[in-house]
This record gives structure tokens, C-alpha cells and sequence, in this order.
């Protein structure tokens, strides 16, 4: 009879989870889209799936069998975070290769490293000894490293967070069409690895105090990662390309929307929707300047409705009106009191209830008039047209 007993199950978990780890690190490094992203993700999927074999075998004694392993993949963990972060920079950030700097996030896996170096250069009994020396060297390196871990994990977790919600800010001003699903997915995960890590922290800290508490706190920040790693990781595969912010728009945390532009800049005739205006011939100021862009975005977006192309973008916006994008953006801001990407879906929404009010489309479903109207996603279009009407599509037809 087979003993099955609950760390052969926890141990049956990570092995399938490490053979998982290794099959979605070759998927991320074959995806076209977000390539830079998906490969960092790729490498930090690949690292955690050792970490967890790795982490199997000490059940079986693997440290003390094979000795010269002792601090040596452990020091993997220093990397978690930096390519969680990195990987989430370069999903959302406008880079076409690997920026070199960015190796300035591995400076502590290398004091690492080097804190413990004359650790490596022991002999096999020797590390046996160091290890079981409650108050030497090996303790005293290996309670820094802990330091520095717990402190990395959560600056990293922060940092991961605040791109994440200065992007969601800061997309809405660029693109008329975001899947909020990838970036909340990533916030999701982002945040679970924060309080897996701090579960691992306090678990140190009762291990250092000799407290006993009757479970190992470590399994279940190990499971919790498990989970996590491969959450980001299918959200990643399922990714389409998202739409890129320069890294300055990225950090810039404060942005002036109410920059006026000088006199000067023209419109260009846009098949007769928009006539020819000069700034400086009609002399006019930065504000009666504005105030006829916005006429003439509102007359151009009422005839040409270039609203119902799902890409439609506010640089495609500012190249039909042969005006700044900066300027385009603080007029939509100023003027209409919106942002990009609630300007245009407000207009896919009026499209929307027109569509509605046409007998022709009676038994059309109203996802499909959503995409008539420019939208790309159902969940998106259900929860801007409640945002903007209070009702459900469902609700406002059935009282049509």
C-alpha cells in the first residue's frame, strides 16, 4: 500500500507545477506579440520552476546530500520581482529592445552573491558545519539576504503597481479601445505576490524567534506563487498586443493638460468635413484657437465618424486634424471635460442607442450593434454604456 501522505501531495503539486513552469516558458518565448515582455516573463517562469523542484528535494534531504547547493539556487529569488517588474514595464512601454540599464535591478542577487562568497568556496562538511552554527558567518550572511529579499519584495510590488495605475490613468488620454482585462489581471497578480511575500516574511520571522506554530508557513508562499506565476503567465499568452506609452509619459506623474499651444498651427482639409484655419491669419489667441479645434473635432467626428474604426486612436485623431497630439488631447480635456477614451465611446454609445431605435436591427443582439459601433470588447461596451446611460443595453432597449 502506497503512503500518500500530505507532503507527498504538497511535493506531487510542485513537481507538476515545475514540468507546467517549463512548458509555458517555451510558449512565452515563441509569442510574437510583447515579445521583450513575454520573454522576461518567460525567464522568470523557467527560474520559479526550478526553485520549486529545488524546493521538493529538501524534503528528501537533497542539501545535505549534495551540500555544495546550499545557498546556491536560493539566490534565484533575488531575481522574482525585478523581472516582474521589468516584465510589466516592457508590456507596456514603448521599447523595441532590452534596455542595458535595466541590469541595474540584479545589483542585489550580486551583493548576494558576494556576501556569500567565501561561503561557496568551502568545502562540502564545511558548509554542514557553517549551516549548523546558529550565530557564525553563514548565519549572519544568510539573515542579511533575508533582509534584502523581504525589502526588494515589497519596493518591487510597489513600484509594479504604480506603472500599472499610471498607465490605466494615462492610456485613456492615447487609445479609444483598452482590454482593462489584461491590466487588472496583472494588478491582481502583482498583489497576490505581495501578500504571498509578506506571509513569507513573518514565517522568517517566527523561524528566527524559534516560535512553533504547528504549520510551515513556506508551503503556502510557495503555492501561492505557483498560482500566481502561471495566472500572469496565461494572461500574458492571451495577450494581443497592447497599446505602448513612452517611458516619459509613463513616469511623468503630474502633466499639465491645460498647456496652451502657441498661435501658429493649422488645420488641413479633411475632405471638405473640416475647411482650412490659420492661427496667425485670423490672429487669433491659444484660447479661440482651442475653442475652433473643438468645433472642428466635433464636426468632424459627427460626419466622418472615425469612431467606428475599433483601432481608432487619438494619434490617428491628430493626424485627420493635422494638429498636435498634445494640443488635441488638452482641447478634449478642457473643452469636452473627458478624456480621450470616454469622448470617443461616448460616441460609440450614441451610435449604439441609434442602432437600438432602428426597427431594421430588431433581432440583432446588442453586443453585435456594440461592434457596428466601434467597440472591440462586450465587457467593455456593457460597462461604459451603463457608466454613461445608468442602464444596462438590456434595460434601455427593453424600454425603447
Amino acid at each position: 500500500m502506497v503512503d500518500f501522505s500530505f507532503e507527498t501531495l504538497i511535493n506531487t503539486i510542485f513537481y507538476v507545477g515545475a514540468i507546467q513552469g517549463f512548458i509555458l516558458t517555451v510558449v512565452l518565448f515563441n509569442i510574437k506579440a510583447n515579445k521583450i515582455s513575454s520573454r522576461l516573463l518567460g525567464i522568470l517562469t523557467s527560474l520559479w520552476a526550478t526553485i520549486l523542484l529545488l524546493f521538493a528535494f529538501q524534503s528528501y534531504g537533497l542539501n545535505y546530500h549534495y551540500p555544495h547547493l546550499l545557498n546556491t539556487f536560493s539566490q534565484l529569488l533575488f531575481a522574482w520581482f525585478p523581472l516582474l517588474f521589468l516584465s510589466v514595464k516592457y508590456l507596456i512601454t514603448s521599447h523595441t529592445k532590452f534596455a542595458k540599464i535595466d541590469l541595474l535591478h540584479f545589483i542585489p542577487m550580486v551583493l548576494s552573491i558576494l556576501i556569500n562568497f567565501d561561503f561557496y568556496l568551502k568545502s562540502g562538511a564545511e558548509k554542514l558545519e557553517m549551516v549548523n552554527n546558529p550565530e557564525g558567518y553563514y548565519y549572519v550572511a544568510n539573515t542579511i539576504n533575508e533582509e534584502m529579499l523581504s525589502i526588494q519584495g515589497i519596493v518591487y510590488s510597489i513600484l509594479t503597481l504604480i506603472i500599472l495605475k499610471n498607465y490605466s490613468d494615462r492610456v485613456v488620454d492615447f487609445q479609444s479601445n483598452i482590454d482593462r482585462s489584461i491590466l487588472k489581471g496583472l494588478k491582481i497578480g502583482v498583489i497576490l505576490s505581495l501578500i504571498a511575500w509578506v506571509i513569507g516574511i513573518i514565517g522568517t520571522i517566527i523561524e528566527r524567534a524559534h516560535i512553533a506554530i504547528g504549520i510551515d508557513l513556506f508551503l503556502f508562499v510557495y503555492l501561492f506563487f505557483v498560482v500566481i506565476i502561471y495566472v500572469i503567465s496565461i494572461i500574458a499568452i492571451k495577450s494581443s498586443e497592447v497599446f505602448k506609452l513612452k517611458e516619459s509619459l509613463l513616469t511623468d506623474l503630474v502633466k499639465d493638460r491645460k498647456k496652451k499651444t502657441p498661435s501658429g498651427l493649422t488645420f488641413q482639409n479633411i475632405d471638405n468635413v473640416v475647411r482650412k484655419v490659420s492661427g496667425n491669419e485670423l490672429g487669433i489667441h491659444a484660447e479661440e484657437f482651442e475653442a475652433e479645434l473643438s468645433n472642428k473635432l466635433i464636426t468632424y467626428m459627427d460626419n466622418a465618424k472615425p469612431y467606428l474604426n475599433p483601432d481608432f486612436s487619438l494619434q490617428a485623431l491628430s493626424d485627420d486634424l493635422f494638429v498636435s497630439r498634445h494640443q488635441l488631447s488638452s482641447t478634449i480635456n478642457t473643452r469636452q471635460k473627458m478624456n480621450f477614451y470616454e469622448f470617443v465611446n461616448l460616441y460609440r454609445i450614441n451610435e449604439v442607442k441609434e442602432l437600438m431605435g432602428n426597427k431594421a436591427n430588431k433581432i440583432t443582439k446588442n453586443y453585435e450593434l456594440a461592434f457596428e459601433a466601434g467597440f472591440n470588447s462586450k465587457a467593455t461596451f456593457y460597462r461604459i454604456f451603463k457608466k454613461f446611460t445608468g442602464q444596462t443595453p438590456s434595460d434601455y432597449r427593453g424600454q425603447l
